[in-house]
């Protein structure tokens, strides 16, 4: 009956998250438009062609990789790790992105920006959470599996290249942890020359009671039957802080393809860093690393 109740929930924050971004999205694209850009001069017309109407072109960016990643949050052991990501995006600055949270948990996001011409960025936030099941560690393993959670919120953003900002908050929608997350992310990005990039970034997460207990927390009884753990009913707290960084280059008649490294470190902080899970069975510091191939047009 749970799993009942738990899946119709799930479905019908879905359908609510697909119409929101439709309708705002469509909103957004009747409204007037910004400020016209500087008169470019005329391109003469080539034979056989009509000269093309002014349009909002959509772009996109598709990745995949693989690497590695910690196989539980608070892990020291790692396990390969396919990854990548998918962004698709009009000249007035509306998107739709699927990737990772920039946090020491491991989940997928789906997000994007609904608000056009504008360097503020508005838009819903869906993710799934990956399982805590079948990880090396025995005793983490003993303390029972926490199953994938769907949470959803909105991401809030202001970019002026090529600083950034970004501010996203989701909740649990499926009974999993029943608790939110603030994740807070700072971002730099810079061409170093015609054929490399990069990519920084800093944000640190808080966490509710609820989720810090359900990832973190150890009940008596389990304290009682797990050698070497303590009891812990963790607070909530700002749960990690770290960075990441990314590198892409092309080569010269590469067209739109790239290869990029990804690199991100993450420290468990307070209450997190503090649980049996992670100073018995794991380590507060949390890395990932991969290369992934990229194609834009």
């Amino acid at each position: 009956m749970r799993a009942t109740r738990k899946s119709a929930r799930i479905g019908v924050c879905l359908l609510a998250f697909v119409g929101a971004i439709l309708l705002v999205s469509q909103a957004s694209a009747d409204q007037p438009p910004g400020p016209p850009r500087p008169p470019q001069p005329p391109r003469p017309p080539q034979p056989g062609k009509q000269p093309e109407a002014a349009a909002n072109a959509m772009h996109y960016r598709v990745s995949a990789g693989t690497g590695a990643r910690p196989d539980y949050e608070g892990s020291n052991d790692y396990d390969p790790f396919p990854f990548g990501s998918l962004r698709i995006w009009w000249d007035d600055g509306r998107y739709t992105e699927m990737s990772g949270a920039q946090s020491s948990g491991s989940a997928i996001r789906l997000n994007g920006n609904i608000i056009p011409n504008s360097p503020i960025e508005l838009g819903p936030t869906l993710q799934y959470r990956l399982a805590r099941d079948n990880v090396q560690s025995g005793r983490v393993d003993a303390l029972g599996e926490v199953d994938p959670a769907w949470e959803a919120g909105l991401t809030a953003a202001y970019r002026q290249r090529p600083w950034s900002l970004e501010v996203t908050w989701v909740h649990d929608i499926s009974d999993e942890y029943d608790g939110h997350l603030l994740e807070l992310a700072g971002g730099y990005e810079k061409e170093l020359s015609p054929n490399l990039g990069i990519s920084l970034g800093v944000s640190s997460t808080y966490a509710s009671d609820e989720y810090m207990d359900t990832y973190f927390g150890v009940s008596a009884a389990d304290a009682l039957v797990i050698p070497g753990y303590s009891a812990h009913n963790p607070d909530d707290g700002f749960k990690d802080v770290g960075g990441r960084m990314a590198l892409a280059w092309a080569g010269d008649n590469w067209g739109g393809w790239k290869l990029v490294a990804v690199f991100s470190y993450y420290r468990l902080l307070d209450d997190a860093a503090d649980s049996s899970v992670v100073d018995e069975s794991g380590d507060e510091n949390q890395f990932f690393g991969g290369l992934m191939g990229t194609y834009e047009r």
